[in-house]
């Protein structure tokens, strides 16, 4: 059999083969040379100035404190990059700095005492590495989604009865897998995979516009009728995650985008709001207004034919693995 149909392929645009990439140690592949120039971010060649950490604070404060009138908690998971999490692995030369730009933010955050409630999961990330992310992919696992999800639920359980962490839900298994860095070489790389395979989830999708990347909207429900309500808004790192988060939630809706849609949340009263962003997009601060809303950007990616196609045949076997947090 060919690769293409030994290993599970992403769905990339035909962009995706560029110089975006770099060989690290043990042949894992990082991300370089991109927008956000993420090994400048890394190594503290690229800091945030005084008026970027400001505009972070009144942004995150803003939305906090609009949300909170709303009736709704707000939370901000940080996608830690895979430089991050590997360090060790990262091409000779390249050296992570003890202060980088999330850091600043964070720190800043917690000295002025901010209402914003941010979750950084590197240390339980780096506590599961070995499958935390591909070696051939920028972004998490299914594992790393799930141990994400985890640590964001913990903070939410603390002001919000969700019930217990569920183990039985889902099971993981291991994969050969081209992922988004990996299509960048030629001939492209495989790595092994871990994809969450769902076994009994109490959540379930319900509907998924397959718009591509920004304006993509989908929504998980589950019979729990007493439960709470989640809005989440973000980036690709949000993806994989959502399964998990959506099993604690009466209805989990998602949008693709990076700012907060004050209309979808007087829309759907959400009593949580969760923004997740990676780690290296922080470098670029959003704005919330003026700002197109999901219903905009949905309608112009359908007119532009920016669409995915039907969602595959069932996923291919793989090896079971026994996982757990």
């Amino acid at each position: 059999m060919s690769e293409e149909r030994d290993v599970e392929v992403l769905d990339l645009p035909a962009s995706a083969r560029d110089d975006k990439v770099v060989e690290g140690r043990e042949g894992r592949l990082f991300l370089a040379n991109d927008a956000n120039r993420v090994l400048a971010q890394h190594s503290g060649e690229l800091l945030f100035d005084d008026d970027q950490l400001r505009r972070w604070q009144e942004l995150l404060e803003t939305r906090t404190e609009w949300l909170a009138g709303q009736g709704s908690h707000h939370y901000f998971l940080i996608a830690p990059n895979a430089h991050s999490v590997y360090p060790d692995m990262l091409p000779e030369g390249v050296v992570s700095a003890r202060v980088r730009p999330v850091h600043q933010l964070m720190d800043r955050l917690r000295a002025q005492g901010s209402s914003a409630r941010v979750v950084y999961p590197l240390e339980e990330l780096v506590s599961h590495r070995e499958h935390a992310y591909p070696k051939t992919g920028s972004h998490w696992t299914g594992f790393g989604a799930y141990v994400a999800a985890e640590a964001l639920l913990d903070e939410i359980r603390l002001e919000l009865p969700l019930g217990p962490r569920t183990t039985d839900s889902f099971g993981f298994v291991e994969i050969p897998f081209i992922g988004d860095l990996g299509a960048k070489l030629t001939p492209p790389a495989t790595s092994l995979y871990i994809r969450a395979e769902p076994l009994a989830p109490r959540a379930r999708l319900v509907s998924d516009n397959r718009v591509r990347n920004t304006g993509r909207r989908v929504v998980y429900e589950s019979d729990a009728a007493d439960g709470a309500e989640c809005l989440v808004y973000g980036d690709s790192f949000a993806m994989r995650v959502l399964q998990f988060l959506a099993e604690s939630f009466r209805r989990l809706t998602f949008v693709h985008m990076a700012n907060l849609d004050r209309e979808l949340v007087q829309q759907l009263q959400p009593d949580v709001v969760v923004k997740i962003m990676n780690e290296r997009f922080l470098i670029a601060v959003p704005v919330d207004d003026p700002a197109k809303t999901q219903a905009e950007l949905e309608a112009e990616r359908l007119a532009a034919g920016e669409v995915l196609p039907p969602q595959q045949q069932p996923p291919r076997p793989g090896r079971a693995l026994s996982l757990s947090l």
